[in-house]
C-alpha cells in the first residue's frame, strides 16, 4: 500500500500530460498509454491480489474519471453468464483505485455496505464508469478534515459490450485520512 501511495499521485498527472501534450512521434503517446495503464493496474493488484484473479482492469483514467472493465473470461457461473461475485467486485473497486489518485495517497475510502441490483444476465466482458466533480471532492476533502471522516454514497451502472446495463450499484463508503 505504501508503493501505491507514494506512486499513485503522480499516476494522475502523467495521464493527465498525455492526453494535453501526446507525443511528436506518432503512437508514442498510445504506448505510452499502454505501459502507464499496465503498472496502474499492477499497482491496483498489488493492493488487492483479486482483481488482477479476476481481470479487473482501469482502462481510462484523468481527472474525476475512472472506467474499469472486468472481462467475462474467468468469471462465467454455471449458467455462462458474468457470475455475481465478479460483478459486486467491478462494483467495489473503481471508487478506491481512484481515491487514491484523486487524493493523493491521503485518503482512503473504506466500503461499509454495498447494494447490487442484478437487471438482466451479463454475457459479455462488463464496463463501468465512475466520476467524481471538483465540488464533491473538495465536500469530502473538508468533511475529512473537519470530522476526520466523509461519508459517501456513490451510484454506479455496469454496462455489457453493447452499452445495456446489466446491473445498479449503490456503494457506501467512509473516506478517512489514511
Amino acid at each position: 500500500m505504501k508503493v501505491f501511495n507514494t506512486v499513485a499521485p503522480r499516476v494522475r498527472g502523467y495521464f493527465g500530460q498525455l492526453e494535453a501534450s501526446g507525443r511528436p512521434i506518432p503512437g508514442l503517446a498510445r504506448f505510452e498509454k499502454k505501459l502507464g495503464y499496465g503498472l496502474l493496474n499492477r499497482l491496483i493488484a498489488a493492493s488487492v491480489p483479486f482483481t488482477s484473479r479476476n481481470g479487473f482492469r482501469v482502462v481510462e483514467l484523468r481527472e474525476g474519471y475512472l472506467r474499469a472493465r472486468l472481462t467475462r473470461k474467468g468469471n462465467r457461473n454455471h449458467l455462462g453468464t458474468v457470475y455475481a461475485g465478479a460483478q459486486f467486485l467491478l462494483a467495489e473497486i473503481p471508487f478506491g483505485a481512484m481515491a487514491l489518485v484523486e487524493f493523493g495517497g491521503r485518503l482512503i475510502p473504506v466500503l461499509k455496505d454495498l447494494h447490487i441490483f442484478y437487471d438482466q444476465p451479463a454475457r459479455t466482458d462488463l464496463e463501468v464508469e465512475l466520476t467524481l466533480d471538483a465540488e464533491r471532492k473538495a465536500r469530502i476533502e473538508q468533511d475529512v478534515a473537519d470530522n476526520g471522516k466523509a461519508e459517501l454514497i456513490i451510484e454506479l451502472d455496469l454496462k455489457d459490450a453493447s452499452g445495456e446495463i446489466v446491473a445498479r450499484a449503490e456503494a457506501n463508503y467512509q473516506v478517512r485520512p489514511v
